[in-house]
């Protein structure tokens, strides 16, 4: 899907937020733990993954918008910006090795990762404005992908959450996945 402006990939992050939050609450503890493989991430894992990268966006996002502004930017130009993610792995068959920052620790609750994630989501909500007003398309920051603008890094936020979505539904299809009775 194209996006044509800022407000755009942020309706789509959160409608992608939408898709995710009901994918990750209710679960039992055994539910939130499993691994399919000895190798795999629990769904708790993937929660904690997606809320540290997406706080490692807002940053990035906000340190884009702060080097557009540093080199005089003009004001925002027509947008048009397809996907990145899906566009490169449109099957998922790419295994992407996390960056140690952003690796799960395995420590923190899904619900305190939700909080951030709502958090960072908010965040991005405050910054609209301010991402609406100036030209973002100049300055990047590096991506396994290429050099990424503050455009492509709101364009892919929504798409890695969607991307951990579909791993989490695989994660629930697996044999062995504990099946939670209703009470």
């Amino acid at each position: 899907m194209p996006w044509s402006s800022v407000g755009q990939i942020l309706n789509a992050n959160d409608e992608s937020l939408a898709r995710f939050l009901p994918a990750v609450t209710g679960l039992t503890e055994e539910q939130e733990r499993f691994r399919p493989a000895v190798e795999s991430w629990s769904i708790a894992e993937i929660v904690e993954h997606v809320a540290l990268v997406n706080r490692n966006f807002l940053r990035i996002i906000a340190r884009l918008y702060q080097q557009a502004i540093d080199a005089g930017a003009g004001p925002a130009l027509p947008l048009e910006i397809g996907p990145l993610l899906s566009s490169a792995d449109p099957d998922r068959r790419q295994r992407v090795e996390a960056p140690e920052r952003v690796r799960p620790q395995g420590t923190q609750s899904i619900a305190s990762s939700v909080d951030q994630l709502h958090e960072v989501a908010s965040g991005l909500r405050t910054l609209q404005s301010q991402l609406e007003a100036v030209d973002l398309s100049g300055p990047t920051i590096p991506h396994f992908l290429g050099q990424l603008n503050a455009y492509q890094w709101l364009v892919l936020l929504g798409e890695h959450q969607d991307r951990h979505l579909a791993q989490i539904g695989g994660i629930k299809a697996s044999p062995g996945y504990p099946v939670k009775f209703p009470d």
